[in-house]
C-alpha cells in the first residue's frame, strides 16, 4: 500500500489514517483460512440474502385491475421542492378533482398556477369556474407531449415501482402501500437538490418513529436558522429555462408537415404508414416555440416546433388536397387525355 505509485481515493485515506502505525498486510485466500473470524461470516447469511436480489417489475394495469376495484391515483408534484401529493380516487371526474384540489389547498394554500394534461376532468367548465373562484390559473400541456410533464411522469413511475415492491405479489392492500411509499419519497434525500422534498417544503426534516421524543422543547433560534437555510436552498436550486441554440423559424402562411405522434410513442407500425401529416398552414406563433396551424378542412391545432418540418412542393403552382395532387396541365397533356 505504501509502495503504490499513484495513490488516490480510498488508498490515500488509508495511508493518511494508518501512517502512525507500523504493520504489514498480507492476503490469505479464503480456502486457506480455516479459522475465519466469526464476526466476518454471520450465521445464515445465505438465507438472509435469498430475497435481496428479487427483481420487482412494474405492475401492469392488467395485474392490478382486480385490486384497484375501479379506483385510480391522482398525483401532483410541487415544481420547486418536488413534494408529491397523492390520493386514491374512485373516478376521474371533475367533481373528484375539485375535492382533491380542496384538500390540497387546505394544506398548502392556493398556488398561482396549475399545470395539467388535457384530460376531460381538467377541461370541464365546472373545474374552470372553481379555479376562477379560487384565483388560480390553469395551464394545459401540449397534446401528445408528455415529456413536458416529466416531473409528474417520473413521480408516477417511482410510485408505481414502490407499490410493486411493497405489495408484491398481492396488490389488495395497495392503498396502504401508496401511503407508505409517498411518505418514503417525501423523506428521501434527492440526488439533484441534496435535500428531501419534506425539508424543502416545511423547512425541517421529518421526525421518524425511532427519533421521536415525548417532550419536544421549542428552539426558536434553531428554527430561524433552518428557515434561512431552507430559503437559501430554494434559491440555489432554482433553475433557469434554457432553450435550444438553433431552433427553426416559421412565419404565418408557411406550409409545414406534422410528425405523427404515434412514432414518438414507439408503437407498432407498418413501414408503409405515413410518418408525416399535412400539409398544414401556419396561423400564429405562440410562446414556448408553439405554433397554431390549420389543416385543409379549416380545423386548427397547436403543435410544438419539434414536430414541425418544412413542406417542400415537388411541382410548381401545385398543392395537395384530400390526398390528390392538382396543378396546371399543359395543352399537350390535355390532347393526350382526349385521345
Amino acid at each position: 500500500m505504501y509502495n503504490t505509485l499513484d495513490s488516490h481515493g480510498r488508498i490515500s485515506r488509508w495511508i493518511m489514517f494508518l501512517s502512525e502505525f507500523r504493520f504489514e498486510i498480507r492476503h490469505k485466500k479464503g480456502k486457506d483460512n480455516a479459522a475465519a473470524d466469526f464476526l466476518s461470516r454471520p450465521e445464515f447469511i445465505a438465507a438472509q440474502l435469498q430475497n435481496a436480489t428479487t427483481k420487482y417489475s412494474k405492475p401492469s394495469l392488467e395485474q392490478i385491475k382486480d385490486a384497484l376495484k375501479g379506483k385510480g391515483i391522482t398525483n401532483s408534484v410541487e415544481a420547486l421542492t418536488r413534494y408529491p401529493f397523492t390520493m386514491a380516487v374512485a373516478d376521474q371526474t371533475s367533481v373528484t378533482v375539485i375535492k382533491y384540489l380542496c384538500q390540497l389547498f387546505s394544506i398548502f394554500g392556493n398556488p398561482n398556477l396549475i399545470k395539467c394534461d388535457n384530460g376531460s376532468c381538467f377541461q370541464s367548465q365546472i373545474l374552470k369556474r372553481f379555479l376562477i373562484k379560487e384565483c388560480v390559473k390553469i395551464e394545459f400541456n401540449v397534446p401528445h407531449q408528455p415529456e413536458w410533464m416529466g416531473l409528474v411522469e417520473r413521480m408516477n413511475r417511482t410510485i408505481r415501482y414502490a407499490i410493486s415492491k411493497t405489495c408484491y405479489p398481492d396488490y389488495s392492500q395497495w392503498e396502504e402501500a401508496l401511503r407508505q411509499s409517498v411518505v418514503g419519497i417525501r423523506q428521501r434525500t434527492s440526488a439533484s437538490t441534496g435535500y428531501s422534498p419534506y425539508y424543502l417544503m416545511f423547512g425541517v426534516e421529518a421526525t421518524l418513529i425511532l427519533g421521536h421524543e415525548l417532550i419536544n422543547k421549542a428552539d426558536h433560534n434553531s428554527r430561524d436558522v433552518e428557515l434561512d437555510e431552507n430559503l437559501l436552498a430554494r434559491v440555489e436550486n432554482e433553475r433557469q429555462s434554457v432553450s435550444a441554440t438553433c431552433v427553426p423559424h416559421f412565419v404565418v402562411g408557411d406550409l409545414v408537415m406534422i410528425l405523427d405522434y404515434k412514432i414518438r410513442k414507439k408503437s407498432v407500425r407498418t413501414k408503409t404508414d405515413p410518418r408525416y401529416k399535412g400539409p398544414y398552414e401556419i396561423q400564429e406563433k405562440i410562446t414556448h416555440n408553439l405554433y397554431k396551424v390549420k389543416n385543409e378542412k379549416g380545423k386548427e391545432h397547436t403543435y410544438h416546433i419539434s414536430r414541425l418540418f418544412e413542406y417542400i412542393q415537388r411541382h410548381r403552382d401545385s398543392h395537395l388536397s384530400a390526398g390528390t395532387l392538382y396543378g396546371n396541365v399543359s395543352q399537350a397533356n390535355k390532347k393526350d387525355n382526349s385521345l
